[in-house]
């Protein structure tokens, strides 16, 4: 649970953690040492772990060594290691001493037989026996060649903690923190986002009254609890199209008195800072939902006219000059102007629409994200998800190099064409055309856990291109079969089709079941659950699974309450009993 600790978010990172299990300080001044190419590579990182959990012996070569090698479990991992030892058995000073590490790190030849020379000597003066001199400075040139800084790697050691720290005791006030440095780093914040919602804090939309320049932690009361949790609302600067003086003027704006609707906002807040383009952003990243006399895309048609209505009572005000109602209060001016004067009505958009424009202004989405019910049915029904992906990508880099398989695949190693299907949204397509005069693509498929890069070569871009151009404006999953190229970089993903996830899904699921214990639920969840399944009537037949500490029972629903088996449908039953209840099958 690393993300946004300091050096160990990447996957690489968090596998070493779960392996290493880091206790102090020490521990983890030797995970920044330890993740590199070399140790990673030399069998010395699985050596250091096997000895630190007891399943290999921590083995001295000479006592005197306990003092300097007993914080890495006996493992010369350190540059300042192999000087403390060249001191401590050879005599050497910290001049000295420098310079054979030095020698050591660029492995020359004739540096090296000085410097045995003068080991071999030196300890032999301390009373230690030439040949066991020989087998040290040998087992010192070995581990040299790996050996990272200390102080270095410390420094790093105490950044982890800390932020680490910060995570676990004041996770609200870190995550905000964490996005507001990320502001500009699209994939980031989608991860961080993620990741706070994984732990039950909630991401506010950016709102005129309640968001301040930058994310900030705000007090929010449930229904139908007396206490206050806290959650991360969205800050204005974080939104394109609104830059830093538009934000302060609104800052300044409401100082005093929140804004009371949208017409109040026009008219306190200077449209030569807040034009309609600044408002559009707004409108579209959600700001005014809570203050709209109309739904979203009403309110879009309607800022010329009300920009205009704004404007012309701005520089009466600057003019000195009093309108005649300026007198009446805000609800009388309500009763005098009709609303139907300065609002079009417009039909709202459906849920996609209005999660795309979202990401439009912000880079990502906000009220909800088209894969928030898909998820974790997708990486159940097809195995993969864009963060499994790069995992195995990870293992077989390391069975490259020799290393031991990390065990998220149990050290299996799979053919060179590995076959994938994962679901998620597809974004940032770029078309390019081969020497051949053939057009091919590339873009980004995005699920909660991360992107991954697709690729889709001449053949499956003519096949796919007309459902790839309609996944990227609608904002609903389409399920990616291909193949993972393991390159040096980043892992990808070479197509070779595309279908819409909930078509594929529909004919797939069979039957619903629903595991419920008796003591645990009530009788208004079992009337909600009614109405769903009232609500969502389909063709997949409906299981009710009763357990208990005495008995199991199952209940199978006559057919007339078969249900249309939906992401969003397992969602919904889902939150009514607050934890994980459905499976489809």
């Amino acid at each position: 649970d690393t993300d946004g600790v300091f050096q160990v978010e990447s996957s690489g990172m968090k596998d070493l953690c779960t392996r290493i299990q880091p206790n102090s300080l020490e521990d983890l001044t030797a995970i920044n040492a330890l993740y590199r190419p070399g140790p990673l590579g030399s069998g010395m990182v699985d050596d250091f772990i096997d000895r630190k959990h007891g399943r290999n012996p921590i083995v001295y070569e000479v006592d005197s060594l306990e003092g300097i090698l007993k914080d890495t479990y006996g493992v010369i991992l350190y540059q300042e290691q192999v000087m403390q030892i060249a001191r401590e058995l050879a005599g050497y000073s910290l001049g000295q001493a420098d310079l054979l590490r030095r020698a050591m790190g660029k492995k020359k030849p004739e540096e090296m037989a000085k410097h045995r020379e003068i080991f071999v000597k030196g300890s032999t003066q301390k009373g230690l026996p030439p040949q066991k001199a020989e087998s040290i400075f040998d087992l010192m040139a070995k581990f040299a060649e790996y050996g990272f800084n200390k102080s270095h790697s410390a420094a790093y050691g105490v950044l982890t903690y800390q932020t680490a720290y910060l995570k676990a005791h004041y996770p609200v006030e870190f995550m905000a923190a964490l996005m507001t440095t990320e502001m500009d780093n699209t994939e980031k914040i989608t991860k961080y986002i993620g990741d706070a919602r994984q732990h039950g804090i909630a991401i506010l939309t950016p709102d005129v009254n309640f968001s301040q320049k930058r994310f900030s932690v705000e007090k929010l009361k449930r229904e139908g609890r007396s206490d206050f949790e806290k959650a991360i609302r969205f800050g204005l600067e974080a939104i394109k199209g609104v830059g830093g003086i538009a934000v302060d003027t609104i800052l300044e704006a409401r100082t005093q008195v929140r804004f009371q609707s949208v017409l109040d906002f026009c008219k306190r807040v200077s449209t030569r800072k807040a034009n309609k383009k600044v408002m559009e952003s707004l409108c579209m990243a959600g700001a005014f939902d809570s203050i709209s006399e109309v739904n979203r895309p009403s309110l879009l048609a309607s800022f010329e006219g009300l920009l205009q209505h704004a404007s012309d009572e701005q520089e009466e005000r600057e003019l000195g000059q009093s309108s005649l109602f300026d007198s009446f209060s805000s609800d009388e001016i309500k009763l005098l102007t009709p609303l139907d004067a300065l609002f079009k009505q417009e039909p709202d958009w459906p849920s996609s629409k209005k999660l795309s424009l979202e990401r439009e202004v912000v880079g990502f989405y906000l009220s909800g994200h088209p894969m928030d019910a898909w998820q974790k049915i997708c990486e159940q029904w097809l195995g993969w998800s864009t963060e499994r992906i790069k995992l195995f990508a990870q293992e077989k880099s390391q069975m490259k190099r020799g290393a031991e398989p990390e065990p998220s695949f149990g050290g299996r190693f799979r053919p060179a064409k590995t076959e994938v299907k994962l679901a998620g949204l597809l974004s940032e397509l770029k078309e390019v055309t081969t020497k051949k005069g053939s057009r091919m693509a590339f873009a980004q498929l995005e699920d909660l856990k991360g992107k991954i890069e697709v690729i889709f070569f001449p053949e499956a871009f003519a096949a796919v291109q007309e459902t790839l151009r309609r996944a990227l404006v609608e904002a609903e999953p389409i399920l990616l079969t291909g193949e993972i190229e393991i390159g040096e970089e980043n892992p990808k993903v070479l197509a070779k089709g595309l279908e819409w996830a909930a078509e594929v899904h529909r004919g797939k699921v069979q039957q619903v079941a629903i595991r419920l214990a008796p003591s645990e639920v009530s009788s208004e969840q079992l009337r909600e659950l009614k109405q769903q399944i009232l609500h969502h009537r389909g063709k997949c037949p409906v299981r009710i699974d009763f357990y208990d500490p005495k008995y199991r029972t199952t209940l199978t629903l006559p057919k007339n309450l078969s249900l249309t088996a939906t992401p969003q449908l397992v969602v919904t039953i889902n939150r009514i009993f607050g934890s994980e209840v459905v499976s489809l099958s």
